[in-house]
C-alpha cells in the first residue's frame, strides 16, 4: 500500500490506528463542523479499506470526529470531519494528530433478498439498548 503525505504515518507498537495529522492551521468554533485537510493520499490494494476514527484525547475535550470509510478505489485527499461540541474555541495547528486510520480487508458477501427474516434469536427484533436490559 502506498501513500503520499507531508509527514510519516506513525503508530505505536500494539496500536491498531495510524495517526492522521492536520495539514493546516484552523479554528473550530463552538458547534462548528469543518473538514480538515490532512495532505494524505492512498493507493490501496484491491479489497483494502480504511476507517477514519476518533482519537480519545480529542473526544475527551469535546471534539467529535465523524467516522468515515475510505474505499480502495478512492484516490483523493483524506479529510477529517470534526465538530466542536465544547463551549470554547478549539485551535488546530498544522501537524496536530486529529484522527486515526484503521485498515481492514473487505469480506465479500452476496446478500439475498428475502420476504421474511428469522427473528428467533436471543435478541430478536428488539431495538437500541435492548441487549443491556435484564
Amino acid at each position: 500500500m502506498r501513500y503520499k503525505a507531508p509527514y510519516e504515518l506513525t503508530k505505536d507498537k500494539g496500536d491498531q490506528g495510524w495517526d492522521i495529522r492536520a495539514n493546516i492551521d484552523t479554528v473550530l468554533n463552538p458547534s462548528q463542523t469543518k473538514l480538515i485537510d490532512t495532505g494524505l493520499y492512498f493507493e490501496f490494494e484491491e479489497c483494502i479499506y480504511a476507517d477514519v476514527r476518533a482519537r480519545s484525547s480529542l473526544s475527551s475535550e469535546g471534539i467529535l470526529c465523524h467516522t468515515g470509510l475510505v474505499d480502495s478505489e478512492y484516490r483523493g485527499e483524506i479529510k477529517v470531519c470534526l465538530t466542536n461540541l465544547s463551549g470554547g474555541v478549539y485551535l488546530i495547528r498544522k501537524g496536530d494528530r486529529i484522527a486515526q486510520l484503521v485498515f481492514g480487508k473487505e469480506i465479500v458477501v452476496e446478500p439475498i433478498k428475502a420476504d421474511e427474516i428469522d427473528t428467533d434469536t436471543s435478541r430478536g427484533d428488539k431495538g437500541f439498548g435492548s441487549s443491556g436490559k435484564d
